[in-house]
């Protein structure tokens, strides 16, 4: 419920997935959603299944074609930088990853004990940012301050096939569809860029990022038609070791919108949501 409208949210395990799988195929909830299971997202047949439509979610652009992915190709690859790219710009990630990464040449490749590897030549990636798509489509808010391109830098050596999905998806989606995630996510480097709204955290190219859409979650916690807590409010129901862990997760994302309700001096709904 946290997602904008036709938003992809990437899941990173069975606990955080299986619960919004069955929200939306038994309960009908917000099918216009693609949940995506990282988890899964290093096999091919994982990644192929994306380019369909499911339930009111349309297609998703992964760049490479089946057979670039196919059984180990791309389980891996490595960075290896390139005397053409200098390392004190950003370049396109899209172009990157479709023409140098997703490359068969092996001039573009590394020789890795009799084995070729396709790398990525430059660490410092760019994502042009489409100003109009992302406020007309829920991305960012009405007073937010847009950016013109969002520029990370990837903070690993070598990625593996779920980590180029991700980036692929990324730079493939052009801010068409808004892309969230559950956790604060920064294992590839945008992690600067996300903004916590419930329980799942945006991707927003703007500058005035503050961590958390205040206002936003406020109605969000505060509607008993979105956010819920079942009999947590029962006295005597019990709760094992996993379902206390997800309940604190509720119980901070409910204290981290009050904390900023409270420096905002809106103490009357700081109360509210505590």
């Amino acid at each position: 419920e946290g997602c904008p409208p036709n938003a992809i949210l990437f899941s990173f395990g069975d606990n955080d997935t299986y619960p919004l799988w069955y929200a939306q195929e038994v309960e009908g909830i917000r099918t216009d959603v693609r949940v995506i299971n990282t988890s899964l997202l290093g096999i091919d047949w994982y990644i192929n299944q994306l380019r369909y439509k499911v339930n009111a979610s349309p297609a998703i652009d992964v760049i490479w074609n089946a057979s670039q992915i196919e059984g180990r190709k791309r389980d891996y690859i490595f960075y290896q930088p390139q005397a053409q790219f200098p390392e004190n710009r950003y370049y396109d990630l899209y172009d990157m990853m479709k023409n140098w990464s997703g490359s068969d040449d092996q001039n573009k490749m590394v020789d890795r004990g009799g084995d070729f590897y396709n790398t990525y030549p430059v660490k410092k990636v760019s994502v042009p940012v489409d100003a109009n798509m992302v406020r007309k489509n829920g991305t960012v808010n009405a007073n937010d301050s847009v950016i013109s391109v969002l520029n990370f830098d990837i903070p690993k050596n070598a990625l593996m096939k779920n980590d180029l999905a991700i980036l692929n998806i990324l730079a493939a989606n052009k801010w068409q569809r808004p892309i969230c995630f559950t956790m604060s996510y920064g294992e590839l480097g945008f992690q600067n860029y996300l903004r916590r709204n419930g329980l799942v955290y945006s991707l927003v190219p703007i500058a005035n990022n503050s961590g958390t859409n205040t206002d936003e979650m406020y109605n969000l916690v505060t509607n008993k038609d979105k956010w819920a807590y079942g009999n947590a409010n029962i006295p005597g129901v019990y709760f094992d070791e996993e379902n206390r862990r997800h309940l604190d997760d509720i119980r901070e994302a409910d204290a981290d919108v009050a904390f900023n309700l409270a420096i905002q001096n809106k103490n009357t709904e700081a109360i509210k949501v505590l």
